[in-house]
Parts: structure tokens; sequence; C-alpha cells
């Protein structure tokens, strides 16, 4: 045979008659996944991205399988990362083009999915991919509310610090689901003991109506009113008592304490302050320390539609944040910079010379810099998906140095004011104790009053007499006319008792009508470049390093109302709690 013959004849043998020992590489891929203990299906596939083995996954990738195939529920395998806390398995997904907020079962995204995993860290690390805290699931619930409903308080002490506006909505919830735990993280973030329903009931007036005994029992313990009332003029005893929890109504409806009879000296207001937010900010949970929890039983249903997704906060303070941005990817503007506090694990700044809280009114706050200023977060880039390897980078400064201005831009500035700038406050608490005491009327010289109790005491005083098992002497009765702030009629007569504390020499008014606070509305803030505290009240006048004068016109349970003297404009300073 020819030599031309003979090399035509390799071309009419069929190639695996030559090559026996050679398998398609699909082949080679599949047997190797068997042996590493996966099938090529999509159960494969989801097992492996579960036990976060992305040399098996490359195998499924690499072999056309679809990264965005679904499982039954449809879930995604980010989805699957993220539950399980498979960091390098979702961040091999996101580099093959996954969107990290694709949408899966019920709408949920990987975030949520994370949030019902409990998986604290995964969560931190999607955040600072760019996960979007503020998406909602097909039911209308943002990250957070799925935290508190799952009773994850890990992840929601991740998520607090990205959902200012939502903490009271999500403590109401978690107030009426039982919840300890959620509710000690959250007001640890800035929720207010203070919120309101539309319906008038507070966090308090929701355990105690379902039944809460340990919820009730630590919103007493962190300064929630126990002589509040909601639309119907029911207090939170008589919720209680209404609903057959007896306990509760006695818990709350105690006789009044001789410390509760007395009026504080400022000093002693803000030192009590400042221990709160000390005693809150220690003992930091670890990730393993973290397990989530099962509320108490009830008859209660975080899914009623009054409280999601519609569900008001303290009406009376609006808030005045810009609306979230449409680009569901890029993170608002005020959550933090990774490293630079807020989340449950970043470390907290100690500052042992720090100077006790001093009132804020002349103070200069701030402190001189020869460097730029940081950005206002509104002007910050996008953040972009970071690889995996940038989590080991070094932090950035800790909350207590950064620049980041701790305050939204104001809804309404005119252009010259467009450029102005927060002073670096940040608020740490507030606080309005209550006198469980109730002017009655004053008439000729004896007034009658209402002590608060299981049983509420009528007495009646004259001047210069002590009430009863406390230490406040009546100084002055009068009637005078006055503006009431709930009354449209103009000025009305009140009864007015003015009281002295016989151990403190501090003074106090008593009006009808009016419900009686041991002291005006105070709240403590802090300069986050100096670490100095600060207690503030209404009418205090400051400046700020570069001369700018502001004048705090209004002191709210959940933020501060400050005007900068100069151009009118208006910013608010959110209450951040202990930890935010």
């Amino acid at each position: 045979m020819q030599p031309r013959h003979l090399f035509a004849l390799l071309f009419l043998v069929p190639l695996p008659l030559l090559t026996p020992a050679c398998k398609p590489k699909s082949e080679a891929a599949k047997s190797e996944l068997s042996e590493a203990g996966y099938q090529f299906t999509t159960d494969g596939w989801f097992q492996a991205t579960r036990e976060n083995d992305t040399s098996a996954m490359k195998k499924f990738l690499a072999n056309g399988f679809d990264p965005l195939t679904a499982d039954p529920s449809g879930d995604s395998a980010l989805h699957i990362a993220a539950a399980n806390g498979a960091e390098e398995a979702a961040d091999l997904l996101l580099s093959r083009g996954i969107a990290i907020d694709h949408r899966g079962a019920a709408e949920r995204t990987p975030l949520m999915s994370a949030v019902i995993g409990n998986q604290t860290s995964m969560i931190k690390w999607l955040l600072r991919q760019g996960a979007d805290p503020l998406a909602q699931d097909h039911e209308g619930y943002i990250p957070l509310m799925i935290a508190v409903r799952e009773s994850a308080v890990g992840p929601l002490a991740e998520l607090a610090p990205y959902n200012r506006d939502d903490l009271d909505k999500a403590l109401l919830v978690a107030s009426l689901m039982g919840n300890s735990p959620a509710i000690d993280a959250l007001t640890n973030y800035g929720a207010s003991v203070y919120a309101r329903m539309p319906d008038g009931r507070t966090p308090l007036m929701l355990a105690a109506q379902n039944g809460h005994l340990e919820a009730s029992e630590l919103l007493v313990e962190i300064g929630a009113s126990r002589l509040a009332i909601d639309a119907d003029g029911r207090t939170a005893a008589d919720l209680a008592t209404d609903a057959g929890h007896q306990d509760i109504a006695a818990l709350i409806n105690r006789a009044p304490l001789p410390d509760e009879l007395a009026l504080n000296t400022p000093e002693q207001i803000a030192d009590e302050m400042e221990r709160f937010v000390d005693e809150a900010a220690i003992d930091i949970p670890t990730t393993d320390d973290i397990q989530p929890t099962n509320p108490e039983t009830s008859d209660s249903d975080p899914t009623d539609p009054a409280l999601t997704p519609d569900l008001a906060a303290n009406e009376s303070d609006p808030s005045t944040e810009p609306a979230a941005p449409e680009n569901p990817s890029r993170v608002p503007w005020n959550a933090p910079i990774p490293g630079q506090g807020g989340g449950a694990f970043d470390a907290l700044p100690q500052n042992p010379t720090r100077q006790p809280a001093v009132p804020l009114a002349g103070k200069v706050i701030g402190r001189p810099t020869t460097s730029n200023p940081t950005p206002d977060r509104a002007e910050q880039p996008t953040p972009t998906r970071q690889p995996l390897a940038a989590d080991n980078t070094p932090d950035a400064p800790e909350a207590g140095q950064n620049q980041e201005n701790p305050t939204p831009p104001s809804e309404s500035t005119t252009p010259s004011a467009a450029a102005t700038v927060a002073p670096p406050l940040v608020m740490r608490h507030y606080r309005q104790r209550e006198l469980p005491i109730e002017v009655r009327t004053v008439e000729a010289e004896t007034a009658t009053i209402l002590i608060a109790g299981p049983q509420p005491r009528e007495i009646k005083v004259r001047e210069g007499q002590t009430i009863p098992n406390s230490r406040l002497v009546v100084v002055k009765l009068q009637r005078r006319m006055q503006d009431l702030k709930d009354s449209s009629a103009g000025p009305v007569e009140v009864s007015v008792v003015e009281i002295r504390d016989s151990s403190t020499g501090s003074t106090r008014e008593l009006i009808s009508g009016i419900p009686s606070a041991a002291h005006d509305p105070i709240a403590l803030v802090e300069d986050t470049t100096t670490g100095q505290r600060y207690t503030a009240t209404t009418g205090q006048r400051f400046r700020s390093i570069d001369g700018t004068e502001f004048l705090i016109t209004d002191v709210r349970p959940n933020q501060l109302v400050i005007e900068e003297t100069t151009n009118g404009t208006v910013q608010t300073i959110q209450l951040r709690g202990p930890r935010g």
C-alpha cells in the first residue's frame, strides 16, 4: 500500500480506537467530582456550596454548570452560601457575576438568608461587599426586621447601624414578641423606649399587654415610662390588667421608691447617664457567644399588618434623613465604614482619661486638623465588591477616632447652607425621668396631688410641707394662665406646685394637665474627635472648631435638633445608643 493511502486511512479510523486511555474532559471532571463525594447534579452543586468547597465548585463551573441554578425553593447557590457562612464560596460566585442582591425564594436576598441562618460574620462580610440592608422580601420585611423575627441577636447588632430609621419599629416588634435579647441589642444601638405605635402604645405597653414579664422588666430597667398613656388613656399596667397579666401589672404599678420621689442635680443626672452608657458598652459578645433565642410563647403575631411594613415610630419625632438610594447595591450614606465602629464586634474606643460629662453650652466641639477632613458619606463613591483577601487588611481607626459626619444633611437647604457640616457629635442617651405625682388642683392655700402606685393616693399639701415618703418640700402654690402644648384654645388656667428637693436643693414646677418630670429632657452627646461627653438641653448654644455657632432647638427621645445660627439651617443628630 502506498504511503499516501496509509495516511488517508488514518482519518477513517475512529479516534477512541487510537487513544483508548483518553476520556472527554467533562467525563474526567465528573469522575474527579465523584471521587470528592459530589455528583455532577444540582444537588451536588448545592452540596459543594454548603461545604464551602470552592475547588469542587470550580469544576462544576468549568464544565458548564450554570451558577444561577436555583434549588426547588428558588434560592441560588449564593443564598445557600450566605445561609451557611460559606464566605469563600460566596466570593467565588460574586466573581462569576452573580448580583449580591440576587433574589431567591420569597424575594429574599442572600443577606436575608444569612440573617435567617444566624451567620453574623457572613452578614458583616456581605455588607462590606455592598449588600443592600434596606431591601424588602415579598412580605415587606427588611433584614433588620427578619433578624428580630428570627431572634437572631448577632445579625441584629450588625444590621442596626445601617437601619437608623427602622430601629424604633424593630423595637416595637421585639416588644410585641417579648424578645428580650433583641430589645437589649436594639436599645444599645439607638432604638428609643419612647417609640409609639399609631395608637399610642409604647414598647412597654406591647410587652405588658402580651404577657412578657422578662421583656417588661428589661424595658422598665432601661427607662421606659411606667406612667405613659396611649390614645385611649390607658397605661401599660392598665393593658396588662385587662389582658389578665396581674404579675406584670404589679411590676409596672408598684409604689414609687424614695429615689423616684426626688429631684437630681445636673451633675447627678450626667453621672447616671454616663454609667448607663459605659455599662451598656462593655462585655460585647463574640460571634461564638451569640445564639438564636426563642422568645416567650404568646398569641402575639409579629407579622401583624399593623406592625409591618408601615409601623409608625414616635410621631412627634419625624425623621429628616434622606430616602434610601435608588441603587439597591449602594450602601446608605450613614452606614458604618468597615473597621470604624458600628458593627457588633468592632472594638469600642476606650478613653480612661476622659473628663466627666459637662453642659454643652458655650463649648467648642471638634479638634483642629491639618489634613483634609473625611468627605461627607453622601459624596463617597458607591462601594465596589472587594475580594475576600480585603478582609485581612488592617481596620480603619476606631469609632471614637473617625471624622464621620454623624447627622444627615438637611432636607431643605439653601445654596449657602448646602456645604454646612454638622459638628462631630453623636447622641448616646436620652433621659426624662418621670415623677409619679400628678397635680390635680390648687385651691386657696392647699394643693391636691395624686401619688401613683397600686392604690393611687390623693393627698393635700400646703406650702412648707413635705410630700409624704419623699424629700420634696412644697415651696409655692399658685394658679395662673398658661398655654398647654395640646390645647388649641389659647391660654388656660392651671394649678402650679413648686417643689424643692431638701437633699439636692433642686427645684421644679409641677403643673396640672402636664405629666410631671424630675427634670427637662436631656441628652448625653459625645464629641467623636475627642471622646469628651456633654449634656445637651434645649436652648444651649455651642460652637464647632471652625467658629460656626449652633443652637439646640429641641431634645427628643431619638434625636437632637440643632440650628446653625448664621443661616438657620436645621440638622438632626440621631440617637445612636452606647454601641452605635
